[in-house]
């Protein structure tokens, strides 16, 4: 009979070394971001497979302890999707692979890697059962709450409100406690030097992950500058006088206790221009315009008067959707975005969202006011054109598809008015 002879410990824990330094540059490098998010799972089930692997007395009890921990976790983790009670109202994305009842199959897997690491680091204080699985709890909370914002920005998880609340933390807490003290008998004095290390590689991972990004995967936030707000508003008055025969505006009257998240129609350079006046000359609020990171980057002075950035297909996106969300739970704010997320002819019909405001909607605390904005030009007998703008108030429901459906409705609405100007 062949028999096969482990890796020395030391090897194994060489290797894990690497691959979370490996995984830092891979998460960090947009050609290489969605292979190692692809592989998150993996990385999970290699890690729990060592674990076992180099743990002493492999008896029955430590088996039957892991799997009931692991769907135990499982259960509390669909319960908590679905009712929203347990650790508050959140949701998993994709990076956490195969999904049953909305929640990734890994997650129980990962309920025992804290477990079994957590126990393992706090029973080297010697401590009894209970003291011990309190240290072990308090480190596994410790270590969801430094990870947190990783997890959202790779779209393994996300809250409503974007932000985890307390209760997530007390949950955790408390679950994480009776999982330590029913394994505490099976890992106690049993566990290898490598069970050490998970929760340690693991945090400082996601920490240094989350801390030190290059600025070329990083959003850029919406500074406000008072110089350069003051002057991109009379820049705006200036260009508008100057190459516009008039204006002409339709509004519905905005709410002072509300944000305002203002959609348009994308048909020029002008656009951010008119959403500017439209922000301080009517609706009195602080100017916000979402723009592609390529266009804002060879304008970076609109940074400073209310621009931030959106990368599209990239781990920033999620970022980029989560400040949005931030923009607008402040009632002195004004969110300009373009849904189509594309440059649409004047004479375009039928306009197709993407589901990127559905989702800063999501992610709202409270509801903002949203605004339909359309913008048409007309010469007449004029040798410059007039702008017609005008605006409607959205109260439906706040789906992608009712959404662009009332846009476009109100396009062609906007549409019509402008031929009945011409008779």
């Amino acid at each position: 009979m062949i028999s096969m002879k482990l890796p020395s410990e030391s090897k194994i824990l060489s290797i894990l070394r690497a691959w979370y330094m490996v995984g830092i540059l891979g998460f960090s490098i947009p050609f290489s971001y969605f292979l190692f998010r692809f592989l998150t799972p993996f990385s999970l089930l290699l890690l729990v497979s060592t674990f076992f692997l180099y743990h002493k007395n492999r008896d029955r009890r430590l088996w039957l302890v892991m799997i009931a921990i692991a769907l135990l976790g499982f259960g509390v983790e669909v319960a908590g999707v679905i009712t929203g009670k347990i650790f508050g109202l959140y949701e998993y994305g994709e990076t956490l692979g195969v999904k049953v009842a909305s929640v990734p199959i890994i997650i129980g897997i990962n309920w025992v890697i804290m477990v079994y690491g957590g126990l393992a680091l706090a029973t080297l204080t010697r401590l009894g059962r209970v003291y011990a699985s309190l240290l072990a709890a308090l480190i596994m909370t410790a270590s969801d709450f430094i990870i947190e914002k990783f997890a959202i920005l790779s779209d393994m998880w996300s809250w409503q409100g974007h932000n985890p609340p307390l209760q997530n933390y007390i949950s955790w807490f408390i679950i994480s406690f009776l999982f330590c003290l029913a394994a505490f008998p099976s890992i106690a004095g049993k566990k290898k030097e490598s069970s050490y290390t998970w929760i340690p590689l693991s945090t400082c991972f996601f920490h240094l992950h989350s801390c030190n990004t290059p600025n070329i995967l990083a959003i850029f936030r919406s500074r406000h500058i008072t110089f350069y707000t003051t002057f991109f508003r009379w820049y705006t008055s200036r260009m508008l006088k100057k190459h516009l025969a008039g204006i002409q505006t339709e509004l519905d009257p905005c709410y002072a206790d509300k944000a305002v998240l203002l959609i348009g129609n994308h048909f020029s350079w002008w656009d951010r221009f008119i959403g500017n006046y439209l922000s301080y000359k009517f609706c009195h609020k602080k100017f916000h315009v979402m723009m592609l990171r390529e266009q804002l980057e060879k304008r970076m002075f609109l940074n400073k008067a209310g621009a931030f950035s959106v990368e599209k297909s990239s781990r920033s996106a999620v970022e980029s959707i989560i400040y949005s969300a931030e923009i607008l739970s402040q009632k002195e704010n004004l969110l300009m975005m373009f849904p189509q997320g594309a440059f649409d002819s004047l004479y375009h019909r039928g306009f197709v969202f993407a589901r990127g405001v559905e989702k800063i909607l999501e992610k709202c605390d409270s509801l903002p006011a949203v605004v339909f904005n359309i913008n048409l030009v007309e010469y007449f007998s004029n040798p410059a054109p007039t702008l017609f703008i005008r605006s409607r108030m959205y109260q439906g429901e706040m789906s992608t598809r009712k959404l662009e459906e009332a846009f476009n409705l109100f396009h062609l609405e906007c549409i019509s008015k402008q031929n009945e100007n011409l008779l």
